[in-house]
């Protein structure tokens, strides 16, 4: 494992490197394994800022602190307060439509590209189409195993333009910045593809040198084993190889301000009168 290990790291380093062609550039930081690998890597080979977007009480915002002192990365925090996002939020809808999903991702990038001074972005967006990332997957793979978790991943990656990636180079044109993936690097994703599954979502049932373990079917997985494995290879700490998933809308605290935004609004009430169950996708709608 070792080895894999290695050869992953030196392939993602150079899918970064292919990335950079700045003397400075910023990194979408949430303090979680994929964006933390891209800015240590991003550090070999420029001057790296990182950028995190989150309310002051946000998962991501304390995790970040603790990281950019650990790590030496500057770091820039920007706030995302209730008034503010308020007062945004029409041209946020306008940028990445009405789906609270996709609007709650959103928003930390938004307020990022509104306060970085690079003129290129990198961002850890497709490590977990690559690497079995998502909870989902563990469904995927106790219903359909191993061959259909692959598939499932092969179809997301195939699927990542049209689902996140447009909306974000979007968000990012509007201030004339560019938005870089070195996962979603074509070198790179054959690469990743090749590797087998089972050391993505990896069985840990026997024991396990992680913390972050799902219990299903009587087993217990690790999601990412093999890039969390990779990130320990070059030394970064157990918080970040330790942390779960956490969609960039609920770490950076952008979802629960969507909601009591639309709770201040009446629309929770609204929505009730009306019969629809989703209030939020209601107050969206009519901003």
């Amino acid at each position: 494992m070792t080895q894999v290990s290695g050869k992953l790291i030196e392939a993602l380093d150079k899918a970064v490197k292919r990335n950079i062609r700045e003397e400075r550039v910023g990194v979408v930081l949430s303090g979680g394994l994929d964006s933390t690998l891209v800015a240590v890597l991003a550090s070999r080979h420029s001057q790296v800022k990182g950028y995190t977007a989150g309310t002051g009480e946000s998962e991501d915002v304390f995790h970040v602190r603790k990281l950019s002192r650990k790590l030496g990365i500057e770091l820039e925090v920007i706030d995302i307060t209730l008034d503010d996002l308020e007062e945004k939020l029409p041209d946020i809808v306008s940028l990445a439509g009405t789906n609270p999903v996709k609007v709650g991702a959103s928003i930390p990038l938004y307020y990022v590209t509104r306060n970085v001074s690079e003129k290129t972005l990198l961002s850890g967006q497709g490590a977990d189409e690559l690497f079995g990332g998502y909870h989902r997957y563990l469904q995927v793979l106790a219903g359909e195993g191993y061959p259909g978790l692959q598939e499932e991943m092969v179809e997301d990656v195939e699927a990542m333009y049209r689902e996140n990636l447009e909306r974000e180079e979007r968000i990012c044109k509007e201030q004339d910045i560019s938005i870089r993936y070195p996962f979603m690097d074509p070198e790179f994703i054959r690469y990743s593809l090749s590797l087998d599954p089972r050391e993505k979502i990896k069985d840990v049932s026997s024991g396990n040198e992680f913390s972050c373990i799902d219990e299903v079917g009587g087993k217990r997985y690790v999601r990412k084993y093999l890039l969390r494995r990779a990130a320990q290879h070059i030394g970064l700490p157990h918080e970040v190889l330790d942390r779960k998933k956490k969609a960039a809308q609920y770490g950076s605290g952008a979802h629960k301000l969507l909601i009591k935004l639309a709770k201040e609004k009446g629309f929770r009430e609204k929505a009730r009168r009306v019969g629809k169950k989703h209030h939020l996708s209601m107050f969206l709608e009519e901003i």
